[in-house]
Order: structure tokens, then sequence, then C-alpha cells
């Protein structure tokens, strides 16, 4: 058991108490969690005027415009399509499209792009704001025209 010894008036703490004190602050230390560096999904939101089903419909025609190939509807309201591979690189699209009225709705993007490494897939922020309202700009335009033929 460490003992208080006393020297020149003051109170030292002896060596098997700093010791453990010191390892304690280390594995402390140790814990604390550093940010990753992997970058975060890139997602973008917009509101359309249209209902959920045709803003639906003109998400896969964009999707298939751009060769994303069909989008698959993995949970209602929700398109997914496959990765697209082009040499190192694979891409793939998630979207959501959310009912916020009776002709509105609200479309959650997703373009997911990975780099391949020597042995996995490491996702890359490509996607800048440019690029996800051109990305938008189209579906509006597709979601008249999805109006015009439904007329």
């Amino acid at each position: 058991m460490a003992r208080l010894e006393r020297k020149t008036g003051r109170y030292v703490l002896g060596l098997p108490i700093i010791l453990p004190l010191i390892l304690i602050g280390i594995l402390a230390a140790a814990c604390v969690h550093f940010p990753d560096d992997t970058p975060k999904l890139d997602k973008s939101r917009r509101e359309f005027d249209g209902d959920q089903k045709t803003v639906l419909k003109a998400i896969r025609t964009v999707l298939l415009n751009r060769d994303f190939g069909e989008a698959a509807e993995t949970k209602p309201g929700r398109l997914e399509t496959d990765y697209v591979v082009q040499g190192d690189w694979r891409t793939r699209v998630i979207a959501t499209v959310r009912p916020i009225g009776r002709r509105r709705s609200e479309v959650t993007l997703a373009v997911i792009t990975e780099k391949r490494s020597s042995d996995q897939w490491i996702p890359k922020s490509v996607m800048g704001k440019e690029q996800y309202e051109e990305f938008f700009d189209e579906i509006e335009i597709q979601t008249y025209r999805e109006w015009y033929k439904a007329q």
C-alpha cells in the first residue's frame, strides 16, 4: 500500500500511486474517437410539384436516361439502382420521395460513388451542389412530361 511521505513540510505521493494514474490517463486518451477521414454520403433534397407516383416515374426515367439502369423500389417511395462500374469507380443512386401535400413531394437524392483500392471500395465525394441541381432540374422537367402524358 502506498504511503504519503513527509518531506520539507509537504506530502509527496509515492511512485505506486502516480504510475497507475498515468496509465489510466493514457488509456482514457486512447478511447477518444477521432473524426473519420472517409467522407459522408452525399445527398440533397428538393421539393417538387407533383404527387409521389408521378415524381417516382420521372426519377425512373431520368435514371434510365443517365445510364443507371432500371431502378428498383425497395420500400414504398424509395428507388435504388445497382452499381454502375466504370474502371476503378462505381456509382449508384438512392432516391426517396415523400409526399408533403396533396400535389407536392420532397425528393432526397443520394449519389454514392466509390473508388476501388487494392482490396475494397472506398467512398468518395465527387458530387457538388451544381451536379445535384442539374439532376433535380432533369427530374423536374420529366415530372412535367409525365403530367403531359397522363392528360
